[in-house]
């Protein structure tokens, strides 16, 4: 039940995402090139921050997510890749840790397996949203 509510929600932010890019391409001209992945100046992908660097342990199955997520590819013209776009470095706090994510138009199957990774490092309780604070 809750896999076919994120897969309405999704949708709802995939055709608004298509609409928005159309839109912008009629009204400007031109073409979007969208989930085009950020690379260095020699080709390679850019990494950075912690989860750029070797494993470790406790940051592992986060990082293994992102990583099989991320779709290193540029798209086909018009063609959506159904991958992440980002995910920040952790901040830590006081009984809390937090990060940024960008689910891209990863499928719900991705959210749900991110679930999965915050709980294998151990997390007792997750928040999503916009949060201006930190908890």
């Amino acid at each position: 039940m809750i896999g076919q509510l994120l897969d309405r929600v999704r949708d709802y932010y995939i055709d608004y995402f298509i609409d928005t890019i159309i839109e912008y391409a009629e009204t400007n001209g031109g073409t979007i090139s969208h989930e085009v992945a950020l690379c260095k100046a020699d080709g390679r992908l850019a990494t950075a921050g912690v989860l750029g660097l070797p494993v470790r342990g406790d940051l592992a199955p986060i990082r293994d997510w992102f990583i099989g997520w991320f779709q290193e590819e540029d798209s086909a013209e018009g063609e959506l890749l159904g991958g992440v776009h980002f995910l920040s470095d952790p901040e830590t706090g006081n009984a809390y840790s937090q990060v940024s994510i960008d689910l891209g138009t990863a499928p719900v199957e991705s959210f749900e397996e991110l679930l999965d990774a915050l709980g294998q490092m151990g997390a007792t309780k997750v928040q999503f949203g916009l949060f201006e604070d930190h908890p």
